[in-house]
């Protein structure tokens, strides 16, 4: 079927239509025509798969609970390294994923501790040593039936190469964060960058709600899973959902996880930022030191 092919080069090449053309072969008014299907009968929602560490980019999770912080001020602590805030809508909690190195990682589990001696958010520090991305497979997908109907869930390749990018190499990649659709091919940057490019994520349906849970063993609990962190010794999940299937998923996990964080899919409570391209200066990282005041 057309719409599977389309959402299989998807996860290669990414949105745009005339990526997508050039290896279906099919013609790009149908490609055109195919995606706003996909984006308006089936809630297609596209996600860029970035091998951080292919930048020398290292990253640390923040588990926060017992906040007297505002949401909107949690989610600016540490900025400009956050790469990803998620709050929970039932209990006083919420986590960050930082990038770092060491001079910073240092710096942070000072600040760490004076926000918990000062009684204002007590927070633990775990490294994050290996990430994964899903997606599912398409031909379980009945178009027709608008509905899924079997759980087989893909893993992208892990790619080893280091890059050295450049001040319009970072460039290009952020664009490619806010935007899966835009034409990157078509820099001469792009041959820069492709190893850092893992894949494209993808969901389809109308999901609402995000659940990240932290487990001791890295078992995928829900074939919505779009990627997995290995945090010390545990993993961290994170899966798309429906808010109707909630209580259902929740049931069946809950026994599984030392921690579940249930995140409605809004700006308050969940976002995502690029690389930090604010501390890219003369082709290399410049991780400031975290002071609070």
């Amino acid at each position: 079927m057309q719409l599977a092919d389309i959402i299989s080069a998807i996860t290669k090449v990414g949105g745009n239509p005339h990526a997508i053309a050039k290896i279906t072969r099919i013609s790009i008014i149908n490609v055109i025509k195919s995606i706003n299907i996909l984006k308006y009968k089936y809630h297609l929602a596209l996600f860029t798969g970035l091998l951080a560490e292919n930048l020398q980019l290292q990253k640390i999770l923040l588990l926060c609970k017992n906040s007297k912080i505002k949401l909107s001020t949690s989610k600016k602590l540490f900025f400009p390294l956050v790469n990803l805030f998620r709050a929970d809508l039932e209990e006083n909690k919420f986590m960050l994923v930082i990038y770092t190195n060491k001079d910073t990682l240092n710096s942070i589990q000072t600040a760490v501790k004076k926000l918990r001696d000062e009684n204002i958010v007590e927070c633990e520090i775990f490294e994050i040593s290996e990430t994964k991305r899903y997606y599912r497979d398409i031909s379980c997908f009945n178009f027709d039936q608008n509905k899924w109907t079997c759980d087989r869930l893909l893993q992208f390749n892990m790619r080893g190469k280091i890059v050295k990018p450049d001040e319009e190499d970072i460039n290009l990649i952020v664009k490619l964060q806010a935007n899966p659709y835009i034409p990157y091919y078509l820099s001469p940057h792009y041959s820069h960058i492709k190893h850092v490019i893992q894949g494209f994520l993808y969901t389809l349906g109308i999901n609402d709600t995000i659940l990240d849970i932290i487990a001791d063993k890295g078992v995928i609990f829900h074939p919505n899973t779009l990627w997995s962190a290995k945090i010390g010794n545990k993993y961290l999940m994170e899966i798309h959902i429906n808010s109707k299937e909630l209580d259902k998923i929740v049931q069946k996990i809950k026994d599984h996880c030392s921690e579940i964080f249930i995140v409605p899919k809004t700006p308050s409570y969940a976002e995502g930022y690029s690389i930090p391209y604010e501390i890219f200066k003369e082709k290399k990282w410049e991780f400031p030191k975290i002071v609070l005041e």
